[in-house]
């Protein structure tokens, strides 16, 4: 590396050599970056010649460096691993804007997963507070480290962050840090902010490089992103003294204006967001646009099976499910521009929302007057401007539903109350009169797009209640994720739920709450306290509880019970005509949020055709999984409802910073090559959501990306796509009121187990419980149960017909059965699984220990892994007949049981991907990878997303005519294993035409 940067070295150093030697703190630096020049991308330390590497296109301003997420700093070839006792780290900086949460400044290490993290120091700012951190030698946060309002130092109290002074936006600071054997001093402008112990005496070097202006999430990725001016980086190996780093301050500053700066803003190269580039394929586009003719006549919708896939049909022939959304914050002409761009792709779907309630800049609101009272013309603009994009546009509009400020104004009693008297912004999910307000409003909007000039381009209706148009719950800091609404509307209808559940028996109420004084005229819904209390380890209990667990199921009632009523309200005012559906089906992903949990009455709705979701926004970078938030995608299927991945990607050339934003153009193309790789295999829809501005995707290499796979969609209309999965996965929602939200278990339980399904190396089938009892569910040779602590025994009687078969292997998670009417019986854990266990009331740390004796379950599993948090109950296996397989805290918690040529398998804690690959192979699931990729497949699709670099393989259960659509590479006529050297973040989509 030294002398491939020969060159610029020797040619710059000429140019700084008297600066180095001037500089009077040269004892014991080991780097300095003034950043006042750059050449070819580079960086130097004017003293050693060290390079620092700017990706993207660095901006210089008054002789430093405008850092920000589009200019990534590195020093890669940094030797530190004799810096363990002593560090001294400083910069200049001047923040952009005010400094709010975590910004990087100076950090050293690699993250790549919450178990596999090295950081020697890590210097940054929180709220514009320095802040100094580093992991020891066991993985634990050491250093002056800000929890919630304030900064912990070892061995002394928390000072609030109130307390501590923050740099200012706008202006140069000087922020330090020094280490010496243990102790921490943090400097602002030459003066000490927080001193004190560490927790740690001696640091760990690592030999990953130093990356400046920018850290890592726990993934990998870039993350708390410093965006401002940057200058005069150094790092000492010694601890400098107070007098020395005041001294240094002085020095320094002379060279710094006192007073405000004008920064200039940073923004991603080839960012557009006037459209001042026409792209090639819009030139094309508009050259033919005039003998594009309009559509004309009627429009019938509806959702059925084509190809093994569920399918909108439009006027009887299928449509692939691939659509887009606008920005929907600009005036009509920026919607012409963007909708354009995809229509010269070749989308002909699109959607766009019609705010009823907030007001955002130029997007489509103020139409709702009064009751019964529109201003028509303003929606009918909307639409003609997507109209005028392309006149082959079919259109689904996204409806609100939340009331205006004139309605809210007078009906105060509508409007959600917290227990402690605060009110929502918004109505109560609860309210009739609500949704009497709402149910008008529809019905006239529908009647008047049905009957206005665009009604041939009408497809059908999205109506969008509660907030973020997804039906979260309103609480009075937007959207609310532990409900408890005391407002009187929401009162009275708690009440009369009560009554009709059950059937106005007052005996049977208290006997369920265990409460010789309930009534149903004075049940109040549940306080906080009361959701937090009378648990038994992660249990509510059956009886003490039920009156919480009645609330949560209360409150999904309310939800689905408007999802249902607003599509049978489309159903009736288009005569069945056209399709409607929601955003719902939350329940793993958001396993903490009340209201989710009634997605089996939505799925049991004939007015219901479509359920949507955004992708997963936690894991949706290039080298994550990039799965769905509405997980139960064959629920959907087995009850022909479709389902949209609304893909609202924050591209490279997202102006603004947000963690799962893509670095890069590959990235990004990756990303939403992984989009419309999940579609083609899983068999659902997808639209492109222009949500974070309509430049995002304007690049031609962007959109020249859609039209391929727009066409690869198109294509797959010839093909089969049925499903191949061997392996059914089922989460029941009413168990999730039974065992709370907000533990780290449940997260591990529920959405956790999404990513460890997709990289397990072979495709599943994601249901509701209840789904086990209908009669076209299909057979599996693998059936995993997640969260079955209370099942019924209609239920219980529909498992043992599927899996007490030979050849069937059943896995069971935590405590299956274990939860009864009055309360909980290990017992009845047996009955269920076959498998004996016994319950011990404490909490033990989640981890575990394989077995001596090698198993194919466990093969290709870690002989220890752990979790940092507890479980409790615990559960042991007790069983002579079954094999123990791990052990935790010493004693069986996992296991296999063979019984009359089929299998029970049990797991205290919830299965890691190693073990889900070795309970396919045992089970004689075919398995098409074993490297822990993201895979999805179906029978004329196979979807690769590589989560680390190496070498990949499909394994393909037969032989067939590949062809990788990436790429576009033709592998081969009668091939079986596709075989390929891949870096991590890559996608592969294969094509199959199998031989007969």
């Amino acid at each position: 590396m030294r002398f491939a940067i020969a060159p610029f070295v020797a040619g710059t150093l000429l140019a700084v050599s008297v600066c180095a030697q001037e500089d009077p703190f040269r004892e014991g630096r080991r780097l300095w970056l003034p950043f006042e020049r750059c050449v070819d991308g580079k960086f130097l330390d004017p003293a050693t010649g060290m390079v620092c590497e700017a990706a993207g296109k660095p901006q210089l301003q008054d002789g430093s460096v405008l850092a920000s997420q589009f200019t990534r700093l590195s020093v890669p070839d940094i030797d530190l691993g004799d810096v363990t006792d002593e560090l001294t780290v400083s910069a200049w900086i001047a923040p952009a804007g005010q400094p709010q949460s975590y910004e990087t400044i100076v950090y050293k290490g690699r993250r790549q997963s919450p178990d596999d993290q090295q950081i020697h120091f890590f210097l940054s700012l929180f709220d514009g507070r320095p802040e100094f951190k580093f992991l020891d030698e066991r993985g634990v946060w050491k250093g002056i480290l800000r929890n919630a309002d304030g900064f912990i130092i070892s061995g002394a109290r928390p000072v609030p962050l109130a307390d501590v002074p923050a740099a200012p936006a706008g202006r140069w600071s000087h922020v330090a840090a020094t280490f010496q054997r243990g102790h921490v001093s943090l400097y602002l402008n030459g003066k000490v902010t927080l001193s004190g112990l560490a927790g740690a005496e001696r640091l760990v070097p690592n030999a990953h490089p130093v990356l400046i202006g920018q850290g890592q999430s726990q993934s990998g990725h870039s993350a708390m992103v410093f965006t401002g001016l940057l200058s005069q980086v150094r790092l000492y190996d010694r601890a400098l003294s107070a007098e020395t780093l005041c001294r240094l301050y002085e020095h320094e500053r002379a060279g710094k204006p006192a007073g405000p700066l004008a920064l200039e803003r940073p923004l991603p190269e080839g960012y557009d967001p006037e459209f001042k580039t026409k792209l090639p394929l819009v030139a094309e586009y508009e050259r033919r646009l005039g003998e594009i003719p309009a559509r004309t006549g009627s429009v019938e919708s509806l959702v059925r099976d084509h190809g093994g896939a569920a399918m909108l049909h439009v006027n009887g022939r299928p449509l692939y499910g691939m659509a887009m959304m606008p920005e929907p914050y600009v005036g009509d002409e920026w919607v012409t521009q963007s909708c354009r761009d995809f229509a010269a792709a070749g989308v002909d779907l699109y959607s766009e929302i019609f705010w009823t309630w907030m007001t955002p800049q130029d997007g489509c609101h103020g139409w709702w007057r009064a009751e019964g009272e529109y201003d028509f013309e303003r929606i009918d603009r909307r639409i003609r401007a997507i109209v005028r994009a392309n006149p082959r546009a079919f259109l689904f509009p996204r409806l609100k539903l939340n009331p205006p400020d004139w309605w809210l104004q007078t009906h105060p009693d509508e409007i959600t109350v917290e227990a402690d008297g605060r009110r929502a912004r918004q109505a109560s999910l609860a309210s009739p009169a609500w949704a009497d307000a709402y149910e008008r409003m529809l019905r006239d909007v529908i009647r008047h797009m049905e009957a206005a000039d665009y009604a041939p381009h009408i497809v059908g209706y999205h109506p969008a209640g509660g907030g973020s148009s997804e039906w979260f719950w309103w609480g009075s800091a937007g959207t609310a994720a532990d409900v408890h609404d005391f407002s009187p509307a929401a009162v009275r209808r708690w009440r009369d739920w009560l009554t009709e559940r059950y059937h106005g028996d007052v005996e049977a109420l208290r006997r369920a709450w265990g409460d010789s004084a309930a009534t149903f005229q004075t049940a109040e819904p549940t306080l906080p306290a009361d959701a937090a209390a009378r648990h038994h380890g992660v249990f509510r209990h059956p009886v003490q509880g039920r009156r919480v667990m009645d609330y949560r199921r209360f409150l999904s009632a309310m939800v689905s019970g408007n999802i249902i009523r607003s599509c049978r309200i489309v159903k009736e005012e288009t005569g069945g005509r056209k399709i409607a559906g929601v955003f719902y089906g939350y329940s793993m992903y958001c396993h903490n949020m009340d209201g989710f949990q009634g997605l089996e009455a939505v799925l049991n709705s004939p007015h219901v055709d479509f359920l949507a979701a955004p992708t997963a926004y936690d894991r949706r970078r290039g080298g994550e999984v990039g799965g769905f938030i509405s997980a139960y995608t064959a629920s959907y299927r087995l009850h022909n409802k479709l389902y949209w991945d609304e893909v609202d990607t924050r591209t490279h050339l997202y102006p603004n910073q947000i963690e799962y934003r893509t670095d890069t153009l590959d990235e990004t193309l990756a990303v939403l090559q992984r989009a419309a790789g999940y579609s083609l295999t899983k068999g659902t829809s997808l639209w492109w959501f222009l949500l974070a501005g309509n430049a995002t995707f304007h690049q031609a290499e962007v959109m020249d990306t859609i039209a391929r796979w727009r066409e690869a969609c198109e294509e797959s209309l010839e093909r089969r796509r049925d499903p191949v999965s061997e392996v059914a996965v089922f989460a029941d929602e009413d168990n999730m009121h039974v065992a709370p939200g907000q533990t780290p278990f449940r997260r591990a339980l529920l959405r956790d187990s999404l990513d460890e399904l997709e990289c397990m190396g072979a495709p599943y089938d994601m249901y509701l419980l209840p789904d086990i009892a209908n009669p076209r569910l299909p057979d599996y040779k693998l059936y995993i149960f997640l969260n079955s602590f209370h099942v019924d025994e209609r239920l219980r009687q529909a498992i043992r017909e599927k899996v007490e078969r030979e050849g069937r292997t059943a896995v069971w998670v935590y405590a299956p059965g274990y939860v009864q009417e009055s309360g909980f019986d290990p017992a009845e854990i047996a009955r269920l699984t076959g498998l004996s266990v016994r319950v011990l009331d404490e909490r033990v740390p989640a981890e575990m220990t394989l077995a001596p004796q090698t198993h194919p379950i466990t093969r290709a599993a870690p002989q220890t892994w752990s979790e940092r948090w507890d479980v409790s109950p615990v559960f042991v296996i007790d069983d002579p007949s079954a094999t123990v397989l791990a052990t935790t805290a010493g004693r069986p918690s996992l296991a296999v049981k063979e019984h009359a040529g089929r299998r029970c398998v049990y797991s205290l804690l919830p299965l890691k991907r190693e073990i889900l690959l070795g309970l396919c192979r045992h089970a004689g699931v075919h398995v098409y990878s074993d490297t822990f990729d993201a895979v999805s497949v179906n029978a004329g699709y196979a979807m690769l997303h590589t989560l680390h670099p190496g070498r990949k393989q499909i394994v393909l259960p037969g032989a067939a005519a590949v062809r990788e659509l990436v790429t576009g590479r033709d592998l081969g006529e009668v091939q079986t294993v596709m075989e390929e050297q891949l870096p991590a973040g890559v996608t592969r989509i294969y094509r199959m035409d199998w031989k007969k």
